[in-house]
Formats: C-alpha cells, structure tokens, sequence
C-alpha cells in the first residue's frame, strides 16, 4: 500500500523561523537538527531533507533575520516621517519587535564565528556584480 505524502508548502520557512527561535533562545551551541525540528513541530528527517547540514540551516536562517529586517527598515513608517529624527526613528524601531531575532542578526554581524559557520558568500551573486553590492537599486553614477 503506497504511504500518502502529506503536502506541506511552508514547512521549509516553519523550520528556518524554528532555527532562528532556537538562536534566540539557547544560541549557537543551542541549534541542532533535533532542537529545530521540536520547535518547528516536524519529524526530525524534514529538517534533513530541507538542510543537509547546520551550515546550510545557519545560513538560511541568518539570511532570512537580515531579509526581514531589511523588510522592517524599508516598511517602517517614522523611517519615512521627515518629522522625525532618523536616530530617534532607528531607537524606537530597535526597541518595538525587532529584539527577538537581534541575538542571531548580531552574531551575523560580529567577527566571530560560530562552530558551524558557512562561508559568508555560500550564494553567488548575479553574474557581474559583486558580492558586497547593496540589495537595493542604486542611483546611476553620471
């Protein structure tokens, strides 16, 4: 009798959410493919399937923290007002929502590096660019 797959989209984003609570809660040390997958609320063998290491895990859920707060900066409303100081705007904006990923978007960040880090360029970038280009369109030079 063939086994059912059971359809799952979001699996792969609930794992990477999981690895990033797992940072924010125990740190590096902290994060296993078991740890995650508790979290994550799926069979061990899905965090697996989706991340053939805690390298590969480690870097979609940094990437993922840098996404989302790129996505926070550029949505932010008092980062638009021109009424309000920009570092006035960046304090209140550090302080609301931001703090549960600060723990894994700092270690991103440091110097050091954790036991299991990939290295910082495991993606390529687009043919003719560079690495260290910014992710937003930058203003033509004249």
């Amino acid at each position: 009798m063939a086994r059912t797959r059971r359809y799952d989209p979001g699996r792969r984003e609930r794992i990477v959410d999981a690895a990033l609570a797992v940072v924010g809660r125990a740190g590096i040390d902290g994060l296993s493919h078991r740890t995650v997958a508790a979290e994550a609320d799926v069979p061990l063998g899905s965090t697996t399937y989706h991340f053939a290491s805690l390298d590969e895990l480690l870097v979609a859920a940094l990437r993922e923290a840098n996404e989302g707060f790129g996505r926070l900066l550029r949505e932010h409303p008092a980062l638009t007002d021109p009424d309000t100081g920009l570092a006035t705007a960046l304090a209140r904006l550090l302080g609301s929502g931001w703090a549960a990923n600060a723990r894994a978007w700092s270690w991103s960040t440091s110097s050091t590096s954790p036991p299991c880090a990939a290295p910082p360029c495991a993606r390529s970038p687009p043919s003719g660019t560079s690495p260290w280009s910014p992710p937003w369109p930058t203003a033509p030079t004249p």
